[in-house]
Formats: structure tokens, sequence, C-alpha cells
């Protein structure tokens, strides 16, 4: 809601009628209180009320509760309906777009409650104190073409379950707030363009839409490509983006803002890193969607693919599995299904086992899902098929991209023998090679029919990836089990950081952990495992 409603704003910006809170700047609109629309909450968060009386605040980052209880007309939960945001490609991205005043106050109001971005980078300036001249003053030096993003602060921080790290740059706060404008405007740009195979930090997409899709897409998939970037945002190069971002971005101001921010480095051990060629720094408000524009064209690129390779219209039939269903027809007439029972219960338990079509290629389809900088690809056909596919990604990704593929975590695998690890989840293929599949029992006519039961891609927790990040956090470790002392088993561990808080607030940090993972993982087969 809220990030729908910072859309609307920028595009009432650009046709100057926008209405909106300032929440917590020192100048407030005449008439106010009395206006409709938005209004400002007791700590200066934005706050909107719709047609059913309902509050919502604006903050991308705070989850929300409100109750139905109180209102004497009919309310609508968010999770009732759904919003679908009003993009507009048809906008200029360009420098007026982007430090427009409502624009730059917009940019301001969602970022000012999120605790991330009070952490200083270089300097000692956070959001505080911010003040409408000071954006007045940020809005010229833009349109002038004098604003440079100063050097950010570099910081590793530990990947879950592993000895290495991960780069992190820390901006200022306050060039957060024309990172986050730029978000704005050039989202509305580049959204209705993305293809629905994208699903990474974008509206209403994340890690669930992209389960939905495979769970749609996968079902009959024989092979999964899993394709791993080695180091996808740290190696894209910047003349191959600015290229791209001149496709859809005519104005000199807003590419040499953009060139600016990717060009500012940052700061390490006290030594200066910048004027780089590649990479697009992690922890930048603008870096997941400069990554989404340049990996679309890996979207485009598998459409093309999949237009290739996608062939036949019905799937042919499996020869020994008809010689199989043949056979038992004919016990069955010839009422040998009674005298011989044993090889009949045994050519049906063959026929459960196998497959009922043949995996030629007479019938191939080609399937692909991507969460930013992670994607996989579901072939439906041979391995040579896939074999092909692999080498053609590979060859677009090193040649066109410049970027490269992780060899050690990328391979093709057969998806009735291997799990498929992807966004902390374990996908499961409906049936596992050489296991029996599910049957039930319907009514046809006067007689019961035995017949396979449908079974869907089961979407599992990755349960052994999120005891590795508890341990990593510190929430959990091995020791002694209470029961048997010989045995080492997971255990709550002392947290230092929180010894300072109050009770309620230690409870709820770890409601907070507790929720997030449910809340990632509510819909997950193995959710008893949680």
């Amino acid at each position: 809601m809220a990030l729908w409603f910072a859309r609307i704003l920028v595009q009432r910006a650009h046709a100057g009628n926008c209405r909106i809170s300032y929440g917590c700047l020192k100048t407030v609109p005449k008439n106010y209180r009395n206006s409709v629309g938005p209004k400002s909450g007791g700590d200066g968060v934005a706050v909107v009320r719709n047609n059913f009386e309902r509050a919502t605040v604006l903050s991308l980052q705070v989850r929300t509760f409100s109750s139905k209880a109180g209102f004497q007309k009919e309310t609508t939960r968010g999770s009732d309906v759904k919003i679908s945001p009003n993009f507009n490609d048809n906008i200029t991205v360009n420098i007026k777009s982007i430090s427009n005043l409502q624009n730059l106050v917009a940019a301001y109001e969602l970022i000012k409650s999120n605790p991330g971005n009070l952490t200083p980078g270089v300097g000692i300036e956070t959001l505080d104190g911010i003040t409408l001249d000071y954006l007045k003053s940020v809005q010229s030096a833009l349109k002038s073409g004098t604003f440079k993003f100063k050097p950010a602060r570099r910081t590793h921080i530990p990947k879950p379950g592993k000895s290495e790290t991960r780069p992190l740059t820390i901006a200022s706060p306050r060039e957060k707030i024309i990172q986050k404008a730029m978000q704005l405007v050039m989202e509305q740009k580049y959204e209705p363009k993305f293809l629905d195979t994208s699903h990474g930090f974008r509206p209403q997409r994340g890690s669930r839409t992209a389960m939905q899709y495979i769970d749609a897409k996968f079902q009959s998939v024989h092979y999964v490509i899993e394709a791993d970037f080695k180091q996808a945002f740290p190696s894209i190069p910047h003349d191959k983006l600015l290229s791209i971002l001149k496709e859809q971005i005519h104005c000199d101001k807003t590419l040499s803002l953009i060139k600016s921010s990717l060009k500012a480095g940052y700061i390490e051990f006290g030594e200066l890193h910048n004027n780089a060629l590649i990479g697009t720094p992690q922890g930048s408000i603008l870096s997941p969607l400069l990554c989404n524009i340049f990996l679309s064209k890996l979207d485009e690129f598998m459409m093309e693919i999949k237009q290739e390779f996608d062939k036949g219209t019905k799937r042919s039939r499996s020869k020994e599995y008809q010689k199989i269903q043949n056979r038992v027809k004919y016990m069955r007439m010839k009422d040998l299904n009674v005298t011989d029972r044993a090889q009949y219960e045994a050519l049906l338990k063959m026929m459960r086992t196998i497959s009922s079509i043949s995996n030629d290629n007479s019938y191939n389809r080609i399937h692909y899902v991507r969460f930013a900088d992670d994607f996989i690809i579901g072939v439906e056909g041979s391995y040579e098929l896939a074999s092909i596919v692999l080498k053609k990604v590979s060859n677009f990704v090193t040649n066109n991209l410049n970027l490269q593929l992780n060899s050690e975590k990328t391979g093709i695998v057969k998806y009735s023998k291997k799990p498929v690890k992807f966004l902390g989840y374990n996908l499961i293929a409906p049936h596992r090679l050489g296991i029996s599949k599910a049957i039930e029992t319907v009514k046809s006519g006067d007689r019961l029919i035995a017949r396979r039961k449908k079974v869907r891609i089961r979407i599992n927790m990755d349960v052994q990836k999120v005891i590795s990040r508890l341990i990593a956090n510190g929430y959990i470790r091995k020791r002694t089990s209470h029961q048997a002392h010989s045995t080492l088993i997971y255990r709550g561990r002392f947290k230092g950081n929180l010894i300072n808080l109050d009770h309620a607030d230690i409870i709820r940090r770890y409601n907070e952990i507790i929720r997030g993972l449910y809340n990632y993982y509510d819909f997950v087969k193995n959710i008893n495992d949680l």
C-alpha cells in the first residue's frame, strides 16, 4: 500500500496536483488538517485514510496491523483486496521528474522510518534535522547538474553458514533520499516493461509469487538447470548498464546522475576506492532496480530460447506403459485378474512406478524464473536439450552481459531424483523416480476405478539453511540435551546485545524472528519442522 501511494504521489507531482503529508518536516501545508487525504501520524509517519475508514501507515519496511473492530461501516483489510499499482510507462525519466519537490518529499517519507537508513555513512549526517529548505537546495543542485554522490562506507557482513563475507556499502542517509527519488521515477518507466518471469525486488512480487510461478509451470519438468552468478552485483559492467539505460532514458543529466552513483566508490580501512568500471553497490536503494534492468536482457533472451525450442502440442504415450496397460486389460477380459492375482497386482504396481508419457523430443517446453540474480530453468525434454540450453545461456551471460556463472553451483539436476534448492526452499518433483505413485479410488457408474492421484510440486523449507542462519546470528547453538547428557541438540543461547532491553522488548524481538520465519514459510509442506 505504501509503495502504491508513493507512485500516486509521483504521478500527481508531474500533473501538478499533489496532496502530501510532510510528516516531521518543518513546513506544513495550509489548512492541512482539514484536507481530505493523507494525515500525519503522531510519530511523523504519513498515514493514509481510505474509503473504508482504515488508517494505513506508509512504511515500506514496517509491518502494520489494524483491527476491524470499532467501525460502523463494512471494513476491508489490505489482504482482502488486491490493489493493482498504476504504472505509467509513458513517463519521461529526466532530471525534472526526479528533482520535483513532491517527489523528493515522497522519497523522504518512504525511507525516514526505516531504522537502517539512520546508520551514518562516511560522515556523521543522518536524516535528523531534514527541512523543506534542505530538499529545495538538493532540488537546485539536481536541476543544475552539480549534484555528485559522495563515497560510501564499506563494511563486510558474514554469509550465513559460510566462512566468507559479503561486502555491504552504506551510503549517506541523506543521499538515500535522492536514490529513492530516482527509483520512484525510473520504476514507473521500467516496471511495465519487465517480464512476468522476474520476481525479485519488484512491487507486489517476491519469493511467494516466484513459488506460485514454479508450482504452475514446473509440474511436468524433467530436468532443472540450477544457475548462479559469480558475484552479479559487484560484476555488472558500467558501460553495458549505461547503454541499456540509454534505450529508455534520454536525459544527459539523469544518466550523469546514475553514473555518479556508480562511480562514487567507497572508503574501506581509510582508503578510497572510486572510478570503478564494474559493480553496483550492494546496500544501495537503486542497485536492485539497476540489476533488474540489466538482467531483463537475460529474461528477453530466455523468451527467445523458449520460442526456439518449444514444440509439439501433445505428449506421446509411453510404449512401455501402453504394453503393460494392454496386458492388464487382457487379464481383466479373461478374468485372469482373479485366477492370477499376484501377477495382476504386480503389473498394477509397475504401472504406478513408470511414466505414462514418453519423454522424447516430440514435445518440449522451456520454463524460466528469476529472482534478482538467482534463476532456475525447467526443461520438459531430454538431457541433451537441457545441455544445449545451459550452453546457450552460459555463452549469452559471458558474451553479452560480461558476467560469469559459478561453475560449482551451476548444473543440470534430474528433477525426479534430487530436490532443487531455490530461495531457501527445497523443490521436490511431484513423483520421485522408482517410487509408487499415489492412487485414489473414484466411482464410475456402478463400479470403483483406481487411478493415479494428481500430485503437485512439493515446496519444503530448507531446514538446514534456516538452522545455519540462526546459528550465524547467534540465536541457537548445539548444547547438551537435558534428557540425555551424552547427546547434543540445538538450544537457545545468550544474546548479549539484548541484555539492556526490557523484558517486553526482548520478547518482542524474538517474536519478530518467529513471525518472520513463519510468514516466509507458512505455506510449505513440512511446516511442522518450523
